[in-house]
């Protein structure tokens, strides 16, 4: 009896254990407020509340982060005063992503043409030209395929593999998001999976420089991935085990829109040669000196690359 006793208090103390530091990490992690904007604006989408900005004049032009726990519109944040002498510029923090609300639900890549297409439609008013980062390009790719005339011509940066893009959720995946989104231990890994050493890790990899700017991106990638609390590890579980993922390739070939893609000179040209084979029109062009990124390592280039496109 008495081990018994023993073994529930010491469960009752683990439990309240990773609650308060999960509760302590999620509250360091945003002390700062380094995303704070001042020109922050609110869409209220029927899932929930959606952060975007709207700067200067001329035609619109919507940039649209990667679509992972850690991103939001910072990536857009050295192009945007350049960009907005030209065009305007709509920035977006996709929904579970940065500001925007953060809600316990299923994300699909078809909630995010929903987004996309609702936002264009109530916010931007018009046909839009439109610039995406890393897996993003898949659900603007559906969202134009679906919707053609709210779109003009598209660059893609970075884009993801389509055939990474074509992996199905099976019933492992379905146990592992599961245990992801459960309230202490989904908590608790997501946090580990989520720190600064882990996100330095995957930067390490995604900027071609090792720099002082590298280190002030994980700082903010690590703010963002922990604003608005510990629901972030929903959409967190979606993108692990691949319900964000959706075949483009039908869609890819129907549309008749203007396409450019940028990518590093390191990814694998066999990737991007996929897209051309699949819609010969789409141009591409590769950028020096920077990986995943180019809008944050090479930002003279890619709006040299902007501009040459869109005008």
């Amino acid at each position: 009896m008495k081990r018994k006793n023993k073994f529930i208090v010491l469960s009752l103390l683990s439990i309240i254990f990773i609650y308060i530091i999960n509760k302590l990490i999620f509250t360091f992690s945003t002390i700062k407020n380094n995303l704070y904007s001042y020109n922050a604006q609110y869409f209220q989408w029927r899932f929930g509340k959606i952060f975007y900005t709207k700067q200067g004049k001329g035609q619109p032009l919507l940039l649209i982060h990667d679509l992972n726990t850690f991103s939001s519109d910072i990536e857009w944040s050295q192009m945007v005063k350049s960009l907005q002498r030209n065009y305007t510029v709509y920035t977006i923090d996709l929904l579970g992503c940065g500001r925007s609300d953060k809600p316990k639900i299923t994300y699909t890549s078809y909630l995010y043409v929903q987004l996309v297409t609702d936002f264009v439609k109530n916010i931007i008013k018009e046909p839009t030209h439109i610039v995406t980062s890393g897996s993003s390009t898949s659900f603007i790719t559906m969202a134009c395929y679906q919707n053609p005339y709210l779109f003009n011509k598209m660059m893609f940066i970075n884009p993801t593999n389509i055939k990474k893009m074509n992996r199905y959720p099976r019933k492992r995946n379905q146990l592992n998001k599961k245990l992801l989104e459960s309230p202490l231990i989904g908590t608790l890994l997501y946090n580990m999976l989520h720190s600064k050493l882990r996100i330095n890790k995957k930067l390490n990899n995604a900027f071609y420089s090792k720099s002082a700017l590298k280190n002030k991106y994980i700082n903010l990638f690590h703010e963002s991935s922990h604003i608005n609390g510990v629901d972030a590890k929903f959409l967190y579980a979606s993108i692990k085990n691949a319900y964000t993922n959706i075949n483009i390739v039908h869609a890819l070939e129907q549309i008749n829109h203007s396409m450019f893609i940028v990518y590093d000179r390191s990814k694998e040209k066999s990737s991007i040669q996929e897209y051309k084979d699949i819609n010969p029109s789409i141009e591409t062009q590769y950028i020096n000196n920077a990986r995943h990124y180019p809008h944050i390592e090479c930002v003279s280039k890619t709006l040299e690359l902007i501009d040459m496109y869109f005008n």
